[in-house]
């Protein structure tokens, strides 16, 4: 029941979008203004999330009910696209697609991310739901961040590591652990850079 009131995403420092998932697709129409950040602030807490309904014909109260699970949803489900896909991505209209996770799950390019934080004025999106061998993983030309912050197995073997990311004011370290590690050794900063300039990847 906790967990049904915690926030679905947070802004930090003015300049990182922290979700479990990834970014939701736009919720407005053509013609008017981005309004996804206004949107996931109201999203009732707590909300009972289910897969999305294509697309159903119902009252203007079900709508609005939709749009915010459609919300939540994506906030922590989505994942960002596979290289192999990006070609496809930037073809459509706001760099999204189908999952192949399925039950409504989407992904999100370049073109999507791009547009997600230009709008908002953010420069990173920090994400998890997603194991990585690493415990630290970066891509999207290095605007998207996701850590997996336990070091247990998940597909990714036995060297596994845990991460987790420190923000400090305009530096952001990634902190990854390994289990076998001695208690000397249990922190290693594999990134440290001013935060505008981190590497294209």
């Amino acid at each position: 029941k906790m967990f049904d009131c915690l926030p679905l995403a947070s802004v930090l420092d003015e300049s990182i979008f922290c979700v479990h998932g990834g970014i939701p697709m736009p919720t407005n129409k053509d013609g008017e203004l981005d309004s996804r950040l206004e949107d996931i602030r109201k999203i009732p807490c707590p909300i009972d999330i289910h897969p999305p309904e294509p697309e159903p014909s119902c009252t203007a109260a079900e709508a609005k009910e939709e749009l915010y699970n459609r919300l939540a949803f994506s906030l922590l489900w989505a994942d960002p696209a596979e290289s192999s896909q990006e070609p496809s991505l930037e073809d459509t209209k706001h760099g999204f697609a189908e999952n192949s996770r399925g039950g409504g799950t989407v992904v999100f390019g370049n073109k999507a991310v791009n547009s997600f934080l230009d709008t908002y004025k953010l420069k990173f999106i920090m994400r998890a739901h997603e194991a990585t061998a690493s415990g630290v993983a970066v891509c999207k030309s290095a605007k998207v961040l996701t850590v997996f912050s336990t070091s247990k197995d998940h597909g990714c073997g036995g060297d596994a590591k845990c991460g987790c990311i420190l923000v400090d004011t305009n530096r952001i370290h990634a902190i990854n652990r390994d289990s076998k590690q001695s208690q000397g050794e249990n922190m290693k900063y594999i990134q440290e850079n001013q935060t505008s300039n981190w590497p294209s990847i």
